[in-house]
């Protein structure tokens, strides 16, 4: 019994200085700043990663980040993440996947590096969901030194993907619809974090960063973990005969038409976005229980924004892939812990 006593005693002790060294860390943060209400995966609960999706709502207040309309929050969250150095992905709905140096913002694409890819022809096909106005050019980036004032513009580039390998960086994206999906090697501290919509999967967006992963890096699709944050699933998204058959391009698609793709009515289909990525990853060589994805419907959950609900009205969620310096808890940010059962409930 006195054994027993002593072992709690010596674990509380080492609860009490855990505690007291998370509190030490908020007080020491450079700015105070609001807190967000995050989604997080559970299979990339890594130290040295930093991985979230925002909710739409935090304590009953709207949060969104939608470019040239929700500045001021996106400074916010950057203040938040610090001293990650954050850059936007001003998003093409395209196939383009850039590198991200440490506090650099003129970035060169890399697209050289990606396999070649059929042209998509989207000229008939109507968007899946508002496409986010790109950024005119990259922006100058804040000192290294502090965080970014509130009218200091962050580093952005026009692409839908990025691979981080540099400590201290990040990235971030906006969605209210497509897929956020996140390629992450624990033996390499290495992650890929991508834009998915209709157009970006139908041009190979997923193939193209996982052959850069592998190619520059030596990473095999078998060794990475993968999660697919909030997105729209198949009984909410209908989409033409045309965005259709530009999906069925993917062979990986393919193989699974009559899983991914349901008739609704004449030239319309219910069509399956997270399960077409996972087509596509595991097709690829990623390994099915590696791959997280979140249940649940944007379009059905008011605590995440949707475009195909809320039209032109709707608001943006940050999704956030970071490679921390030092092991860090992220000041501001709380995890809303919302599962599948959630999303059905509210829904």
């Amino acid at each position: 019994m006195i054994a027993e006593i002593a072992e709690l005693a010596v674990a509380e002790t080492h609860l009490e200085a855990r505690l007291e060294a998370r509190l030490e860390a908020r007080l020491e943060a450079p700015l105070e700043t609001r807190n967000f209400s995050v989604i997080e995966p559970v299979s990339l609960g890594f130290p040295w990663l930093t991985v979230f999706t925002t909710l739409a709502l935090h304590r009953g207040e709207p949060v969104s980040f939608k470019a040239g309309e929700c500045e001021e929050q996106r400074r916010e969250l950057e203040r938040a993440l610090a001293p990650l150095h954050v850059t936007w992905l001003a998003l093409e709905h395209g196939v383009r996947v850039v590198g991200v140096p440490p506090h650099n913002p003129a970035l060169s694409s890399v697209s050289s590096h990606n396999p070649t890819l059929p042209p998509v022809s989207t000229a008939a096909m109507p968007p899946a969901s508002a496409a986010e106005p790109p950024s005119a050019a990259a922006m100058p980036p804040a000192s290294a030194a502090e965080p970014p004032s509130a009218a200091a513009i962050p580093p952005s580039i026009n692409a839908d993907g990025a691979l981080l390998t540099q400590k201290g960086t990040a990235v971030a994206f906006t969605t209210a619809d497509c897929l956020p999906v996140v390629c992450v090697s624990e033996q390499h501290k290495v992650a890929a974090a991508l834009h998915a919509g209709w157009k970006s999967l139908a041009g190979g967006i997923i193939e193209g960063a996982l052959e850069r992963l592998q190619k520059d890096h030596g990473i095999a699709p078998s060794s990475l973990k993968v999660w697919i944050g909030p997105a729209i699933t198949q009984g909410d998204y209908e989409v033409s005969t045309e965005v259709r058959s530009a999906l069925l391009e993917r062979p990986a698609i393919a193989e699974k038409v009559s899983e991914l793709f349901v008739a609704s009515r004449t030239g319309h289909w219910l069509a399956d976005l997270p399960g077409s990525a996972r087509a596509i990853l595991t097709s690829q060589g990623v390994e099915p229980q590696n791959i997280e994805w979140y249940f649940g419907s944007t379009k059905r959950n008011p605590l995440l924004h949707s475009a195909r609900r809320d039209k032109e009205a709707s608001g943006r969620m940050a999704t956030v892939v970071g490679l921390n310096g030092v092991d860090v808890d992220v000041v501001g940010l709380s995890d809303a812990g919302l599962n599948g059962a959630d999303v059905d409930a509210l829904g």
